[in-house]
């Protein structure tokens, strides 16, 4: 369940006045969350504090019971004039097509306008970025477990799933709307039948061994980058 009036008042109880958007997003706030999911929160501060890391741990902390947090924290006056160059963790400029259709529980949404900037190509780039970052981190956790596991399966699909759904963006720029209510068994068929990657996805399930997995996230890497637009 969503708790949005608990999730405002303790971010309020920590900043105060101080906040200038608070947003959430994922399968959570979507209605299609199982006990493993994360909520994705992004607070958006209007002044700096050498105590702002500090205070997020404990907004972390605060929340602990009702969920697993993960929260980014941004200000005001370090978000980029140009689209291209935001940041938001590991993800690059494509974080925007998540955030810019994101909840926001507190403040107004102005990432909007920043995801109507960004260029076609840096939005590409950007996902080409993604995708071998889902890649790299799935090469780790076979070295570390190269065991067919149920929890590495799990892994592999989640982010072969995130690895369709950037596709999607990357063909066709456009917030995260048309995915906000898809469980990863509907994206999966949803790549199957696109005619960008279908031929990659085409023969994987929930239940393929991972390396098969790993090797289609390899695959869509490389599509994307045999597509990317010209300079």
């Amino acid at each position: 369940m969503f708790k949005e009036d608990l999730i405002k008042e303790v971010f309020r109880s920590f900043f105060g006045d101080r906040i200038s958007q608070v947003a959430a997003c994922g399968s959570i706030v979507n209605g299609r969350s199982n006990a493993s999911s994360d909520l994705d929160l992004l607070l958006v501060l209007k002044d700096h504090s050498d105590e702002d890391l500090v205070l997020c741990r404990k907004v972390a902390q605060r929340l602990s019971s009702e969920y697993k947090i993960d929260l980014s924290l941004q200000y005001l006056d370090e978000l980029p004039a140009n689209a291209a160059d935001f940041q938001d963790g590991a993800k690059g400029c494509l974080a925007l097509t998540y955030i810019s259709s994101a909840h926001f529980l507190i403040g107004e949404n102005i990432f909007k306008a920043m995801f109507s900037s960004l260029a076609k190509e840096d939005l590409q780039r950007s996902a080409i970025k993604s995708v071998g970052d889902y890649l790299h981190q799935m090469y780790g956790e076979l070295f570390e477990s190269p065991e067919d596991t149920d929890v590495l399966r799990t892994r592999a699909f989640k982010y072969l799933c995130r690895s369709i759904i950037d596709s999607f963006i990357y063909y066709a720029p456009t917030d995260m709307e048309p995915y906000k209510k898809l469980d990863k068994a509907a994206v999966l068929q949803r790549g199957i039948a696109d005619d960008k990657i279908g031929h990659i996805v085409k023969n994987i399930s929930i239940t393929s061994p991972v390396i098969l997995m790993v090797k289609a996230i390899e695959n869509i890497h490389r599509q994307l980058w045999q597509d990317l637009s010209p300079q």
